[in-house]
C-alpha cells in the first residue's frame, strides 16, 4: 500500500496488534522518496502522510519521508527503513 501526500494509514483497534498487514515478501504500507533522479531532492519533497496504530508483519517497510510523516503506535516484525534504499 503505497502512502501518498495527505493520506493517513489507521488501525482503528484498541492497540497495534490488533489491526495487521501480512503477506510474504511484500511491503505494507510504504513511503518511497518521490524524486529519485541520481542528483534529485530524494526524500526531502516526500511529506504529509502517517502510520498508525497497527503491526506490520512483512519482511520490511520502507519509509523514506522528510517532515509532517509520522510513524506512531506500531509493531514492525521485519526491517524498518527510513530512507528509500532504492534510490541510494
Amino acid at each position: 500500500v503505497e502512502v501518498g501526500h495527505y493520506v493517513s494509514v489507521l488501525g482503528l483497534g484498541a492497540k497495534p496488534s490488533d489491526v495487521r498487514f501480512h503477506g510474504e515478501g511484500k511491503l505494507g504500507p510504504y513511503a518511497k522518496a518521490l524524486d529519485q533522479r541520481p542528483t534529485g531532492a530524494g526524500s526531502l519533497n516526500t511529506f504529509w502522510r502517517s502510520v498508525e496504530n497497527l503491526r506490520l508483519a512483512t519482511k520490511e517497510m520502507i519509509w523514506g519521508a522528510s517532515q509532517a510523516a509520522p510513524l506512531r503506535r506500531l509493531q514492525i516484525d521485519g526491517q524498518l527503513w527510513l530512507f528509500d534504499y532504492a534510490s541510494v
